[in-house]
């Protein structure tokens, strides 16, 4: 019992799950530059997490962990514009970003604006660094972090002796009458009877669903997208999304709503998704 008492932290540590809260910032830096000559509205930026996100002594995002965006608006020698939407975790979990610190009213003013003169242009070079916020409260499950070592088990305490030592005559068992006498202080103990109990077989864990990268994008963006009537963020998004037949909309205020079938098949490449929404009449 004792063993087991202290192997249980140890356990504890490795799959448990780890409450990320909603504004929880997030460093992030430019694997490429970006430049307003070069970049063009709707085109993905792609960062890499600068720092890892620790939770109660927990490493949760850990550097270098792929994080996106996409250029939300351009115009050449004055700004670049962009966000920083969502960031995956080792195990392929995304987490969806935003760039304010406050959620914003409108999800276009949502943005990071750079105006700084580079490469004879405007942008930022590579490895520049910006901070990003965890845009939902999320349950991750955590592998792979070192636990407590597992104590070794417990012995029983020898009590000591408080009489004199036998002597051999007097230490050597007393035959039964009929029986021999010749018989090891040591002896060893019979061998225990098998168990009744059959073990409970190994249960097969669950072979795990195919998904497939989906890149969202529409024009204007900040479009809520919805997959098989749930909501899955706003565009540009990248979402991770199990083979099947799926329906996708975009909705957006003051445009009509766009509505598409999804057929996703196994082994598919990315699937990109753009669409110039219309306004309401």
């Amino acid at each position: 019992m004792f063993l087991i008492c202290m192997l249980i932290p140890s356990c504890w540590a490795f799959g448990q799950m780890v409450r990320l809260p909603e504004g929880t910032p997030v460093r992030v830096r430019l694997v490429a530059d970006l430049t307003s000559e070069q970049a063009a509205e709707g085109a993905r930026v792609d960062f890499a997490v600068a720092s890892p996100v620790v939770i109660q002594a927990i490493t949760v995002i850990p550097e270098g962990a792929v994080a996106w965006g996409a250029v939300q608006s351009v115009k050449a020698g004055k700004y670049v514009k962009f966000d920083i939407a969502g960031v995956r975790l080792p195990d392929l979990t995304e987490i969806r970003l935003r760039c304010l610190r406050v959620r914003a009213k409108n999800v276009v003013q949502d943005e990071i604006k750079v105006e700084s003169s580079f490469k004879g242009g405007v942008g930022a070079p590579k490895g520049s660094e910006y901070t990003a916020y965890v845009n939902e409260d999320k349950e991750v499950a955590v592998s792979g972090q070192p636990g407590s070592v597992a104590a070794p088990a417990a012995t029983a305490p020898v009590a000591p002796v408080t009489g004199p030592a036998p002597s051999p005559a007097s230490a050597a068992p007393t035959a039964a009458p009929g029986t021999s006498a010749v018989t090891s202080a040591t002896q060893p103990a019979a061998p225990e009877a098998p168990s009744a109990v059959s073990p409970s077989p190994v249960a097969t864990p669950p072979a795990k669903t195919e998904r497939i990268t989906v890149e969202c994008f529409s024009d204007p963006s900040g479009a809520d997208i919805l997959i098989d009537g749930e909501f899955y963020g706003n565009t540009p998004s990248i979402l991770k999304l199990p083979v099947g037949k799926h329906e996708l909309e975009f909705q957006l205020s003051g445009y009509k709503t766009y509505a598409m079938p999804l057929i996703l098949q196994p082994d598919s490449t990315i699937r990109t998704i753009r669409h110039d929404l219309e306004p309401k009449e």
